[in-house]
């Protein structure tokens, strides 16, 4: 059994050990290899923007998911000093970055989908999703070989395309 963490929220629960004698990132075969040992993917071509679009109906390999809202890239960073203080040694920190830290850190950039569920989309009368409804999110996702996966490679979940209306249409749709 793989006990390496799926994520980023469980990466940095298990972030304890302060040690500085790190191996640097390197990318083999599109994966990541970080300094603390995990392997994340890195985004391939096509981009996840190429492969979904807002309006777009997906699902995972888990459960149905839902007709797309937003999506959103994030820059993060693989550097393993970043999660053991609340400061973020690498980029950002309150105290000066120093050669020390910025040596580990590499740019990484992921996803995040909002869906709404198709079958529950309640939509006003101006064409906008009503903001009582419930929206869903998921996180930490890249394209990996036009397929969309979850950053850690240790997750095998799966995002698939299911229907895309907005191929060759131009497609609005907005948020209250």
């Amino acid at each position: 059994m793989n006990t390496l963490p799926q994520n980023n929220y469980i990466r940095e629960l298990n972030a304890c050990e302060r040690n500085f004698q790190y191996t640097l990132p390197r990318i083999e075969n599109g994966i990541l290899l970080c300094p603390d040992g995990l392997r994340w993917r890195v985004e391939t071509t096509p981009k996840l923007s190429d492969l979904l679009h807002v309006g777009d109906k997906i699902r995972t390999n888990y459960s149905p998911a839902g007709i797309i809202v937003k999506l959103t890239q994030f820059k993060t960073c693989c550097c393993p000093l970043r999660t053991i203080s609340r400061t973020k040694y690498c980029f950002e920190a309150w105290d000066e970055p120093t050669a020390a830290t910025t040596k580990y850190h590499l740019d990484v950039f992921e996803w995040s989908i909002v869906f709404v569920n198709e079958n529950e989309v309640h939509i006003n009368k101006d064409g906008k999703i009503r903001d009582d409804y419930h929206f869903g999110y998921i996180n930490e996702l890249v394209a990996f070989d036009s397929r969309i996966l979850k950053l850690f490679e240790n997750n095998k979940d799966e995002i698939f395309l299911e229907d895309s209306p907005s191929q060759g249409k131009t497609f609005q749709m907005s948020l209250i």
